[in-house]
């Protein structure tokens, strides 16, 4: 007898069940990958938006003519603040042209004239009361003024730095409550005279965020005897996003502030492209621990250090960018010559050379006048800003 095949005219349950689960699975899958793809996303734009600010600001730079350190002179009719003076000659030191922390720093002083406090025109800024000026590397921090006036130099306005030193390309918009409109841009009224007027009738500008803002550091490059060269300068356009600028901070502040973070540094490696480093805290700085455990890889420090032997008695100094690509998981506590307790994160960085023969080999349990008395080595210092997402360099020659 021949048995008859049941031909199934359907699918079971259990077949339901088992293709919803794998359909159920697949979409969880990208759903899981949405967050991450949105932050990449987040990162492109921003590296793009870096890269146009970048060398927008660089051909702003040069077009300007700030390269020429003529104008960087120390004004003495009380001016604490750096001016372009009429018999300037052309500096030989590391510069930082940073007008929008020059304008949050600005006080008023004698006649009401405005003046920019005493430690705001050096970088990174520092406490007087706080570490010893002893081989501290500092370069001066200096702004083109807004205007002169016979003997009185005005330092720049936060409105007029900003419109200069700030990102103009990310524009304001408003959402209208009805999501089917479009968005519409926000301006503002330029040169009202009469608010009488119908807004038709008002120059306008467009409104932008301004998150992206930018400084630059010159830096003359040194040769191996220690001498400066009179052409060559090595210029950093630093570019921030949200750059926070505290303007309390004074020379009577109990720290060196939140934005501008001090470490000192041991070199673990030949210091070729940067490479392996320990990064110490301060033992002035009161909650130093979280300094280092907010560091992430991706962020930008800057290297600074003298150069031996002093030239008239004044130690040349250096300084140096570099991106953090690596750091350990965790921080961790050493002492230092003093007996005082210091964190420590080691971490690798990625730059340029650092590799002068003063630089390595530096013994932190030993002070730093042992270290150059026994050794000739001097201290390296690192400064991290909060908030810079890119640095440009270009080697420039002044003639």
């Amino acid at each position: 007898m021949t048995k008859r095949l049941r031909v199934q005219r359907g699918i079971t349950l259990m077949e339901i069940m088992i293709s919803m689960g794998v359909a159920l699975v697949g979409i969880m899958g990208i759903m899981s990958l949405m967050p991450l793809a949105a932050v990449n996303l987040s990162k492109g734009v921003q590296a793009d938006a870096v890269s146009t600010f970048g060398r927008g600001a660089l051909h702003d730079f040069t077009a300007r003519e700030m390269i020429h350190g003529d104008w960087i002179a120390v004004d003495n009719a009380n001016q604490l603040f750096r001016l372009p003076e009429a018999d300037a000659r052309r500096t030989r030191a590391s510069f930082c042209i940073d007008p929008l922390y020059m304008a949050s720093h600005t006080a008023f002083a004698f006649a009401n004239l405005p003046v920019v406090t005493s430690t705001a025109d050096s970088m990174p800024y520092y406490n007087l009361s706080g570490e010893p000026a002893y081989s501290q590397p500092r370069m001066f921090r200096c702004a083109p003024p807004r205007v002169s006036t016979g003997t009185d130099k005005f330092p720049i306005s936060t409105a007029l730095a900003q419109h200069v030193f700030t990102s103009h390309d990310d524009l304001s918009f408003v959402r209208p409550n009805d999501r089917a409109l479009p968005p519409v841009q926000t301006y503002n009224r330029i040169n009202d005279t009469n608010p009488a007027d119908a807004w038709e009738n008002a120059p306008r500008l467009r409104q932008s965020k301004g998150r992206f803002s930018w400084m630059a550091t010159v830096v003359p490059e040194i040769d191996n005897n220690a001498t400066i060269s009179d052409e060559f300068r090595r210029l950093s356009i630093v570019i921030f996003h949200d750059r926070v600028i505290d303007p309390a901070i004074n020379q009577f502040a109990p720290s060196d502030g939140d934005q501008e973070l001090l470490f000192d540094v041991i070199l673990l490696g030949s210091g070729i492209a940067g490479g392996d480093v320990r990064l110490m805290t301060r033992p002035s700085r009161s909650g130093s621990a979280d300094d280092l455990s907010e560091l992430r890889v991706g962020n930008w420090i800057m290297l600074g250090g003298a150069v031996v032997p002093a030239v008239n008695g004044v130690f040349r100094q250096q300084f140096r960018w570099y991106r953090v690509v690596d750091m350990a998981a965790t921080t961790s506590v050493m002492t230092d010559y003093n007996g005082t307790r210091v964190w420590t994160r080691d971490v690798t960085l990625v730059g340029p050379d650092w590799i002068r023969p003063e630089w390595l080999n530096y013994k932190m349990d030993e002070s730093p006048e042992d270290n150059l008395m026994n050794y000739g080595t001097m201290r390296t210092q690192a400064t991290w800003l909060r908030g810079v997402v890119s640095v440009l360099e270009k080697t420039v020659v002044v003639r």
